[in-house]
């Protein structure tokens, strides 16, 4: 009963990432409610944790510390990359033999992203140009030939690529990629 049960909580100090730990987040030194200082981004800080000392108001004053754990959640923040085929202002030219077959394997497209989980695992996708010459591996990217080419094919076919991730509201990027065919058979 009174001051003997009155109980006051601070934190004790400490580093966060060679932070101190003040600057992550502080106490209401009453209620003992913690609050976050800055928002958090899982790819820089998966965790952290402190302690807290809750002491009394008696005399002798008594004590107790416990440790929190936050654990900071990957949201999907990061917008897939394509890292490959090399692009410049977002397209990428690919050349390929006029003899090239069924099932021949014109590019890898590959992209990164940051984020972990579903919010990271990519899938891709051609969602316009050439699309009946060509199909798209959705797990690795690799783009092949539906058919031959024959006399008389044109020389140049486009395809927009996309990478998306499958987070619950999906990121993507995109690319145009020109597949050129050699003018000699073998080349």
């Amino acid at each position: 009963l009174g001051l003997n049960g009155s109980v006051s909580y601070q934190i004790v100090p400490s580093q966060v990432r060679d932070m101190p730990v003040f600057t992550y987040v502080s106490i209401n030194p009453n209620s003992g409610d913690i609050y976050a200082l800055r928002s958090f981004n899982h790819e820089q800080t998966k965790a952290f944790e402190f302690e807290v000392l809750a002491k009394d108001g008696g005399n002798p004053s008594l004590q107790s510390n416990a440790t929190v754990r936050v654990i900071v959640l990957d949201v999907n923040d990061n917008t897939p990359v394509i890292t490959a085929p090399p692009l410049v202002n977002g397209t990428a030219e690919v050349y390929i033999p006029r003899n090239a077959g069924v099932g021949y394997l014109v590019t890898v497209v590959k992209a990164d992203d940051y984020d972990e989980g579903e919010n990271g695992r990519l899938s891709y996708e051609m969602v316009e140009g050439d699309r009946g010459f060509f199909e798209i591996d959705q797990v690795n990217g690799e783009i092949r030939t539906t058919r031959a080419f024959g006399e008389n094919a044109k020389t140049a076919y486009e395809l927009i690529v996309v990478a998306h991730d499958h987070g619950k509201t999906s990121l993507s990027a995109s690319a145009l990629i020109l597949i050129y065919l050699s003018p000699a058979l073998d080349a």
